[in-house]
């Protein structure tokens, strides 16, 4: 979220705002005393995109004080303890679907071997014959 919110920094939003409210000052200048309803309705428009770029600066000041907020209780709140699978890492022990593995092939991605870590071990046939 934090990313998406750099991407428009705060400056830009003030600095579009600026130059909004130039052209509308302008645009104003140049029409008055026009009849024509178009060009009440270009001095309008300008008004309504400054009004509204406003509000978005506003809102996403707002969000951005709420993601940093969020962020520093997260970050700077207690840490949950490791999981099982953090453990044997740290351990360095090996995973049962790492033992089962089979020599010379690659190991997979880490997301899929923590749901293979995960996983119960095989259940072992009855009998040879799997009767």
């Amino acid at each position: 979220m934090r990313a998406v919110l750099d991407r428009v920094p705060p400056a830009a939003l003030v600095e579009a705002a600026g130059r909004l409210d130039e052209a509308h000052q302008a645009l104003s200048a140049a029409v008055a005393g026009s009849t024509q309803a178009e060009a009440g309705q270009a001095v309008a428009q300008l008004s309504n995109a400054a009004r509204t770029l406003t509000e978005v600066h506003g809102l996403l000041q707002r969000a951005r004080a709420l993601v940093e907020d969020y962020l520093a209780r997260v970050v700077g709140g207690p840490q949950p303890p490791p999981t099982a699978i953090e453990q044997r890492r740290a351990s360095g022990a090996r995973s049962p679907a790492a033992a089962r593995r089979e020599p010379g092939r690659p190991p997979p991605p880490p997301q899929v071997q923590d749901v293979l870590d995960d996983l119960p071990p095989k259940v072992p046939k009855p009998n040879p014959e799997g009767r």
